[in-house]
């Protein structure tokens, strides 16, 4: 096996939330592909927001599991508490500047404010829970490397 790489915190939480978020994406696109082959493409915007949201919610699980194992393995965590901080201030940087995308792209074509405000109110809404889930499930799934499993 291969020896243990040493990187900072800041570049662990990195990789921790670009990992897991690739991971949960591209899970997410083959279930979403398979919903609608199942027959969910004719619901509302609204409707599939949500349904968007709530299978990001349920995959992201499988992503985070997976890149812990993978940094687990390849890396040796000193601090894990500082990673996972480092992670979810990264994760909560790229959601919100998706968010401004997404402001941006809806502000285009619905020019109603009441009804921007509720295209926008999901995914924010979703943010608080997206982040403890990130959070206490990396907390659960990284190990920090003692000097007994160190190479």
């Amino acid at each position: 096996m291969s020896e243990k790489k040493i990187l900072s915190n800041w570049r662990l939480g990195l990789t921790f939330t670009l990992g897991a978020g690739l991971v949960a994406s591209i899970i997410m696109k083959l279930a979403m592909f398979l919903l609608a082959l199942l027959g969910f493409k004719d619901g509302s915007a609204l409707l599939n927001q949500a349904v968007s949201l709530i299978v990001w919610i349920i995959v992201l699980p499988v992503g985070i599991i997976a890149i812990s194992a993978y940094l687990n393995r390849r890396y040796i965590i000193k601090d894990k508490k500082n990673v996972l901080k480092f992670g979810s201030i990264i994760y909560i940087v790229l959601y919100v500047i998706f968010l401004l995308f997404y402001f941006l792209r809806i502000l285009s074509y619905i020019q109603n404010i009441r009804v921007m405000i509720v295209y926008l109110l999901l995914p924010v809404s979703a943010l608080p829970f997206i982040v403890c889930l990130f959070y206490f499930l990396g907390r659960r799934y990284i190990k920090e490397t003692t000097q007994k499993n160190k190479p």
